[in-house]
């Protein structure tokens, strides 16, 4: 078994649950680690035994186009795009990170979603 991780995807954001949120471009950032098995990339070199991580981005790009509210939704609707990506993945884990205008100093808010494994 293996991880492939694709992090810091930053990408501009419309949306959120507040009306005030939903009129300004906010910036999430996602990590995407996905669990494989198997090892015929090993011997072959062939990009069709394990996942082609450059189709992450789009993915996330998309699900971000889908006027999401929360971004527990955006995690989960990553995750099941992403787990389709090849048979030999055992689980996609997901966070997502805003930065919501909470007031005081943070470091923004993440949810983590992850499925099997």
């Amino acid at each position: 078994m293996f991880e492939i991780k694709v992090k810091g995807l930053r990408l501009p954001f419309k949306g959120g649950y507040y009306e005030t949120e939903r009129k300004i471009t906010q910036e999430v950032e996602v990590d995407v680690v996905i669990g494989m098995s198997g090892k015929a990339f090993i011997e072959q070199e062939d990009i069709d035994h394990t996942v082609d991580y450059t189709k992450v981005r789009p993915i996330v790009r998309e699900v971000l186009e889908d006027g999401i509210v929360l971004i527990e939704s955006m995690a989960y609707r990553i995750q099941k795009k992403v787990e389709n990506l090849h048979p030999d993945i055992t689980y996609v884990e997901v966070t997502v990170h805003k930065w919501p205008q909470l007031g005081g100093k943070h470091d923004g808010v993440a949810v983590t979603f992850k499925s099997g494994g």
